[in-house]
């Protein structure tokens, strides 16, 4: 099986229709490749971690969250590009992913600032606005609850000297 010069299998709407929404879904989870992970990360990225379900208009928000972490949406906007009410969109989501549109949010937020923490020397408020959160004490609070460490320490030591 090979993906289209345009795209990956799981953007590819020809193999989707031809071999079904599960077998693009699975065959695109089995070509993910991570580079590096530590010991102590999620071995499945939250990026991927909520896309096992075959629903379209659920995988729309996901990708619409994904791509647009730093700005904010209310309930009534996601269910605008999902092509849903916001009551259907909640339901659909849930059902689909197990959270809500908003936990699945706060999800790929803390994992963007986990991973710009480590890998750049951006400022705590720096992090904060490219991930969506107010300011960098409300950064800080939440990475506190969700990881039991204040963002200086998910920090990557500096390489020694040499």
């Amino acid at each position: 099986m090979r993906a289209s010069r345009r795209g990956s299998i799981s953007r590819c709407p020809w193999f989707e229709r031809d071999r079904g929404p599960e077998l693009a879904a699975g065959v695109a989870r089995e070509l993910v490749l991570y580079l590096r992970r530590d010991g102590d990360a999620a071995q499945i990225s939250p990026f991927l971690r909520h896309r096992d379900h075959v629903q379209p208009a659920v995988h729309r928000v996901q990708d619409h969250l994904a791509q647009h972490l730093d700005a904010t949406f209310t309930l009534r906007d996601l269910a605008g590009v999902a092509g849903l009410s916001p009551r259907g969109l909640t339901r659909a989501f849930t059902t689909a992913t197990g959270i809500t549109p908003f936990a699945y949010q706060r999800q790929l937020r803390l994992e963007r600032a986990r991973t710009l923490l480590s890998a750049t020397d951006l400022t705590v408020e720096a992090v904060a606005l490219r991930c969506g959160f107010r300011d960098a004490r409300q950064l800080r609070r939440v990475v506190a609850g969700a990881f039991g460490a204040p963002p200086s320490q998910l920090r990557a030591p500096l390489p020694p000297a040499v």
